[in-house]
């Protein structure tokens, strides 16, 4: 049944836009679109989200998407939940509206469970620091963090920056379809050009059909997108 249960998955797609009003600065685009979508994903956090007795909130049930086991506050929710309200926030400060609304998003944002480096120096997928060393599964959806997410960055946070790479490195390079696509900006978030360009090629290599459709089994849309 967890196949089917991903309720942060609103939380991903309003990244698009934030990202959209972030390049094109089009504040008409943000008021009318944009900001309806950042806002509503906000209030869904607002009663998605729980308090732990610690007083950090987080998401129960939770599961990083196809890999591993049910868990409550996997790093692929909070790390998604993070990113929608700091974003919502930012665009209610950008249009100059909701301004107790984007104070009470920010103080949930930083309440919200944090980041954890493992006991292989990690960043840990679960709550629980249950991660295999060897385990080389080809989704990493806890890295959303670095990607298409801006919480982790060898610039402004290198310590998890570094147990970032630690998790690149032990997942190895194998994938195909869009988790090829997420390694090459994983790793072109991680300022490493040449190791990106290694990936391209080889999705252009050996993982892309004549017609230019992605392969995977034997096709998979999301690999184009």
């Amino acid at each position: 049944m967890y196949w089917k249960y991903f309720p942060l998955g609103g939380a991903w797609t309003a990244q698009h836009a934030w990202e959209h009003y972030n390049f094109t600065r089009d504040e008409e685009w943000l008021s009318k679109q944009g900001y309806p979508i950042l806002k509503s994903v906000a209030v869904f956090l607002e009663d998605y989200l729980y308090q732990l007795p610690t007083g950090e909130l987080s998401s129960c049930p939770s599961w990083s998407p196809e890999h591993g086991p049910m868990s409550m506050s996997a790093t692929a929710d909070i790390a998604m939940a993070w990113d929608a309200l700091n974003n919502a926030a930012a665009a209610a400060d950008a249009l100059g509206v909701d301004a107790g609304d984007a104070q009470r998003w920010r103080t949930m944002r930083d309440q919200l469970v944090p980041l954890k480096i493992g006991r292989f120096g990690q960043l840990q997928e679960w709550f629980e620091d249950i991660d295999k060393e060897k385990d080389q599964h080809r989704h990493i959806n806890h890295l959303y963090a670095l990607h298409p997410g801006r919480q982790i960055s060898p610039l402004t946070t290198p310590e998890l920056a570094k147990a970032t790479l630690v998790t690149l490195t032990s997942r190895g390079d194998g994938a195909t379809g869009w988790s090829m696509g997420w390694k090459i900006n994983f790793w072109a978030r991680m300022h490493d050009g040449d190791h990106a360009h290694k990936l391209v090629s080889e999705l252009l290599g050996k993982r892309t059909l004549p017609n230019m459709w992605d392969t995977h089994a034997p096709f998979q849309i999301d690999g184009n997108f």
